[in-house]
């Protein structure tokens, strides 16, 4: 058992504890084979004794038993000779006729002698082909059979270690994200900095102070909600991005605008939470913050037939010089690919490229079913 494998040792404790639950049914069954075997012998070849007849169908059970578990046990690891299809089914056919012709020739020896063997042999010779050679093809398809069948197995149970890795990697991701999401949320520089500007609005009595408060709690009731749900839906996503924007130009003032596009028939479309925000606060932090004159951010929801495309658009200072396009842009972009990859392999993307005459547009691609309908804007 040392010198086996986890799979290994698994699956020889699953067979010892199906031995140990049909022990009666399997010696049963085995006791059956081998009487069956026995008596057809003798029958066909009166000469046998039935006492020789049982020993040579016992030693035959459990060759054929121990031979065809050899090839289901050893499935896991690399055969010394790489035998397959037709070259595996003529090399057990060669095996079993040698191996026929040299048991019944030394069987003859003991009982014979020498040369009463070799003189017993040559008329029995073709008896021994024609039936080793029937056995020999009988075995070998009995071969491939099992050892398709425990290829078959082996995949499907890959197949299964590799989704469970999958959605243990999609779960480590998507607690990431939300941990980074909760921290931009109740992040001290954001929140007081927040605060500070209700203040002041406060102190001057404008009634703008009610509005930001509002927006603040917005957006910090329909993030921390949407941290325990698998998805989410755009609509919800826009509302908390018109929320973060909408404290954003409470704090900037004229330095920011913003545009949002969302056709109406996309608002129940279920999202992967957090994703698109991470963009928006990606342009708000890299391209409008670090640019004097500040700029616009357009967030637009499209669909085609077949796809749902997310785009996040700034003016602001744009991609920093870098040998790819997500270099300077932190943690958030990189995590957004990654869960992309865990959630929906290859059939999703995200790509974010300069725009002229300046400022960064991100671009998410999900796949998408459904057929979209006209946009209606909201712009501020």
């Amino acid at each position: 058992m040392a010198s086996l494998s986890e799979d290994e040792r698994r699956e020889a404790r699953a067979l010892e504890e199906t031995y140990n639950a049909n022990k009666a049914k399997i010696w049963a069954f085995f006791a059956a084979l081998v009487a069956t075997l026995a008596i057809a012998l003798h029958l066909l070849e009166p000469k046998i004794r039935p006492i020789e007849a049982l020993f040579l169908s016992l030693i035959f059970v459990v060759a054929i038993t121990f031979g065809l578990y050899s090839v289901w046990a050893g499935a896991r690891r690399k055969p010394k000779w790489n035998l397959v299809g037709g070259k595996l089914v003529l090399f057990i056919i060669a095996m079993t006729v040698l191996g026929g012709f040299t048991g019944n020739f030394f069987g003859r020896v003991l009982r014979h002698g020498w040369a009463g063997a070799i003189e017993n042999m040559l008329p029995a010779a073709g008896v021994v082909f024609g039936s080793t050679l029937v056995f020999g093809v009988v075995y070998a398809l009995a071969v491939l059979f099992v050892s398709k069948v425990r290829r078959k197995q082996i995949e499907l149970e890959n197949e299964k270690l590799q989704a469970l890795a999958q959605k243990e990697s999609l779960a480590r991701h998507l607690t990431d994200s939300r941990l980074k999401l909760l921290q931009a949320q109740v992040e001290p520089h954001f929140l007081f900095n927040t605060l500070a500007s209700i203040q002041e609005l406060a102190e001057d009595k404008s009634p703008a102070a009610a509005a930001l408060t509002a927006e603040l709690i917005a957006f910090l009731r329909s993030g921390l909600t949407g941290l325990r749900d698998e998805t989410t839906t755009l609509a919800k996503e826009f509302a908390m991005i018109e929320a973060y924007l909408n404290i954003m130009k409470a704090r900037v003032a004229d330095r920011l605008h913003f545009t949002l596009t969302l056709p109406d028939a996309l608002g129940a479309q279920s999202v992967p939470p957090a994703m698109l925000i991470t963009l928006v606060e990606n342009a708000i932090k890299h391209g409008i913050e670090k640019s004097v004159s500040g700029g616009e951010v357009t967030v637009v929801a499209e669909a085609t037939d077949t796809e749902l495309v997310l785009s996040v658009r700034d003016t602001g200072a744009g991609l920093v010089e870098a040998s790819t396009p997500l270099a300077g842009h932190g943690f958030g972009l990189h995590n957004v690919t990654a869960r992309l990859q865990a959630l929906f392999g290859d059939a999703a993307s995200l790509s974010v490229t300069s725009v002229a005459p300046q400022g960064c547009l991100s671009v998410l691609r999900l796949p998408l079913g459904a057929t979209p309908a006209a946009p209606s804007a909201r712009e501020a």
